[in-house]
């Protein structure tokens, strides 16, 4: 359904201190328990490897740890379809211009050697719209 982008989204009070990657060193990183790619890869990739990549919070969803960056509490690493009506309603905003393609994704998986429900190939079909409308509105290219 998607190919994930990440990008460092904090409240628009927050982004003004953050020139460059390295100042997140003095900023709480917000983290999304159960992710793979975190942190620690996208800090890699904008050159900023002296942050540690493991301090901060961390909470068991997306919802909340985007609602502690929009309340100012931290900067999350956000992915792009998980955190794009923040952005669009402008209470997150990416301080920094890289955003970094990453591995996970979302995805549709139908059993091999199983009768599917009746319903279900019109249920495949809505998310597999809903998630092209939506990367189209994020200027986002569809998932091969």
């Amino acid at each position: 359904l998607t190919q994930e982008r990440v990008t460092p989204l904090c409240a628009p009070a927050i982004a003004v201190q953050l020139r460059t990657p390295a100042d997140l060193a003095q900023a709480r990183l917000l983290h999304v328990q159960g992710y793979q790619d975190g942190w620690g890869v996208w800090l890699h990739a904008a050159g900023a490897t002296a942050i540690d990549a493991g301090t901060g919070v961390a909470t068991d969803t997306s919802l909340t740890t985007y609602a502690l960056a929009a309340a100012g509490a931290g900067v999350a690493l956000g992915r792009t379809s998980l955190a794009s009506p923040y952005r669009q309603a402008g209470t997150l905003i990416a301080p920094f211009a890289l955003d970094l393609a990453i591995d996970e994704g979302f995805f549709v998986l139908e059993p091999l050697n199983a009768t599917p429900h009746r319903d279900a190939p019109a249920l495949v079909d809505w998310l597999l719209r809903q998630a092209a409308t939506d990367g189209a509105r994020q200027g986002l290219a569809p998932h091969p």
